[in-house]
């Protein structure tokens, strides 16, 4: 399946933003792909662990969330949050975008990636 990595910090004020519009594509096609949040909040000074699952919480945010241990910002270069990684099905980085809106994030995921929604499936 393609996988969507999203890096985000819980006091990140864009990765809050766009987090509704994950969700909504989670809902989408979370069939077809695998939907993983990353919080790195603790290691770009973007939020703490608590603050991460008090903004989950508040949005309503049911897609899969991780908690690393290391931080993985160095092995996938990431300078800047939010930041969203898309891997095709082979696992070849297909697309990374910073911030962006559920249009960009739809047409990824139909055009980049290939998958139908499922209110079209």
């Amino acid at each position: 399946k393609p996988v969507v990595l999203n890096f985000w910090g819980g006091s990140c004020p864009p990765g809050r933003a766009e987090m509704p519009d994950f969700q909504a594509a989670f809902n989408e096609f979370g069939e077809g792909a695998i939907f993983l949040g990353l919080h790195v909040g603790p290691f770009t000074g973007l939020g703490t662990r608590s603050q991460a699952e008090l903004l989950l919480q508040e949005l309503g945010i049911t897609y899969p969330t991780a908690y690393p241990d290391g931080d993985p910002t160095r092995d996938f270069r990431i300078v800047s949050l939010p930041q969203t990684i898309f891997y095709d099905a082979n696992g070849i980085q297909v697309a990374r975008e910073g911030f962006f809106s559920g249009t960009r994030l739809n047409r990824i995921m139909t055009s980049t990636l290939g998958l139908t929604p499922a209110s079209e499936g």
